[in-house]
């Protein structure tokens, strides 16, 4: 899960912006998939400050 949450920190306006296009300042999402432990990603990008917030449920 660690390596997961690394990648998804990471690599989350580099994948977001190839699957839904440039949008600064804009919300990326992913669909619901209740099989993994993350179910959404938000990434909200400014002109000095770029904010990351992820989504996730845990099921154990």
């Amino acid at each position: 899960m660690l390596l997961l949450l690394t990648l998804a920190l990471l690599g989350g306006p580099t994948w977001a912006g190839k699957m839904y296009g440039p949008g600064g300042g804009k919300y990326f999402s992913t669909t619901e998939d209740y099989d993994h432990e993350i179910t959404g990603l938000r990434v909200s990008v400014g002109l000095l400050l770029v904010k990351r917030f992820l989504e996730g449920v845990i099921y154990e």
